[in-house]
């Protein structure tokens, strides 16, 4: 093994040899400066060129054919690394595939996947219909499960991926010569159209005088934030600046009634409601939510297989009255209300 001569390789020390890398023409690959702890290594196209990206391939998820109660289209798989997977459905069959996520690979729970072929938008950790799913990694190791079968054989294909897409491949493009179209903003033209502010204020109607100016106002904030408000006129309505949102979860959690398919409420109508989740803590019975009316075994409650949860954040949640029902007495959920 020869020693490659260049700036990142210096004498080992007594015993160990180090090795440089190069390229097809015989061109050193040079290493870029580290930390105290750690070497930096860049490897490029040409010696000053572009950094050539490492480019992941995506994982083909292994298949099976499912014809029975508790069999797995995809069985148990460490996705350590991996953030995505995509998974189609096809075959002739009746039945529940529930998507299933684990960090010990024996304790299993519902994952919720987003349809990706028109079959909806909602999130949901089972599907009774052939259809693609795009299902974000939410535990070190996964698998789908016929958790109801009925009838027919369930086939499908799926891959793990990074970032939620399929790499192609690195491409490098350089443009030497661009004729600019008309008009673009080259230093020039953006001197011209920003040289008199006061001009474009006068042709402008409503335009920011003095007295327009102090219906934009800030209201007073904290030591730790600025509280900004931005009001359409003196006496406008103002927009608040929303900011991520904090505090203590209330517990919810109980059992459905005790008589089966008996509509129950598991929290009253709140309009300070910022965060909701429920899970069916259950393994083998169904839970219905529904707002404001009784839940029912069907539409337009929501359903919760074994192991499923529903949450609302963020975007939307709903202030009203929440419900839930289940055809087996007493079933366990887990509830919290921010």
């Amino acid at each position: 093994m020869t020693q490659i001569a260049g700036s990142s390789v210096v004498a080992a020390a007594t015993g160990v040899q180090k090795v440089g890398i190069s390229g097809a023409t015989g061109t050193a690959v040079d290493s870029a400066a580290g930390t105290a702890n750690a070497q930096a290594i860049t490897i490029q196209g040409n010696s000053s060129g572009i950094a050539v990206p490492v480019m992941t391939t995506p994982m083909v998820l292994t298949t099976n054919s499912v014809s029975a109660s508790n069999g797995d289209l995809v069985s148990s798989i460490d996705l350590s690394g991996y953030t995505t997977i995509l998974l189609q459905i096809t075959g002739t069959w009746a039945g529940t595939l529930t998507f299933q996520g684990s960090n010990d690979n024996v304790n299993w729970t519902g994952v919720q996947g987003v349809p990706t072929n028109g079959s909806g938008t909602v999130p949901s950790s089972a599907t009774t219909a052939n259809a693609a799913f795009l299902i974000p990694v939410q535990a070190r190791y996964f698998r789908a499960r016929m958790t109801v079968y009925t009838s027919g054989t369930l086939t499908g294909a799926g891959v793990a991926m990074i970032n939620g897409s399929v790499d192609q491949g690195a491409r490098q493009v350089t443009v030497n010569n661009s004729v600019l179209p008309t008009g673009a903003a080259t230093s020039a033209n953006q001197s011209t159209e920003i040289s008199s502010l006061a001009t474009i204020v006068t042709n402008t109607t409503g335009a920011a005088t003095a007295a327009n100016q102090t219906n934009v106002q800030s209201a007073v904030g904290t030591a730790a934030t600025t509280a900004i408000t931005i009001q359409g006129s003196s006496s406008g309505v103002s927009v608040p600046t929303n900011a991520r949102q904090t505090g203590t979860l209330t517990d919810r959690s109980g059992t459905t009634s005790g008589t089966a398919s008996t509509s129950t409420q598991v929290a009253a109508a709140n309009t300070s409601r910022k965060y909701f989740i429920i899970q069916n803590v259950s393994t083998t019975a169904t839970i219905w939510v529904n707002f404001t009316s009784a839940a029912t075994a069907t539409q337009p409650s929501i359903q919760l297989l074994p192991g499923g949860s529903f949450v609302m954040e963020a975007g939307y949640v709903s202030t009203e009255a929440i419900n839930v029902l289940s055809t087996t007495a007493s079933v366990a959920y887990t509830a919290k209300e921010g």
